[in-house]
């Protein structure tokens, strides 16, 4: 009976990973990446830490394309509807800014 359910756990969690998860994996020179290697040996939560370190990029690429966005914008600022678009812009990148803020003080344990 334990053996049965066991088994039946593995599929469950087989099951699971491949319809959700995917796996990826790195290969790091101990020499030349040392200091990465040295780095994520100092993490609890090496996946929560490489996943906070994407998230944060992924928002300031985003902010980055915002502020360019917002720029050109502003140099068409000569025209009332150019206005609105920038007011837009700006509300946007604040907001990204905010959860750029929020996505820094959230944990590494994922």
């Amino acid at each position: 009976m334990q053996q049965s359910r066991s088994d039946s756990l593995k599929k469950a969690q087989e099951k699971y990973q491949k319809e959700k998860t995917t796996l990826m994996n790195i290969r790091l020179n101990k020499e030349k990446d040392k200091d990465i290697i040295d780095q994520l040996r100092t993490k609890a939560s090496k996946q929560g830490y490489i996943k906070q370190l994407i998230r944060n990029d992924v928002t300031n690429e985003e902010i980055e394309r915002l502020e360019i966005s917002l720029l050109n914008t502003l140099d068409h600022l000569m025209s009332i509807e150019a206005y609105s678009e920038a007011k837009a812009l700006i509300n946007e990148l604040i907001t990204v800014k905010q959860r750029r803020k929020e996505i820094s003080k959230g944990d590494t344990k994922q």
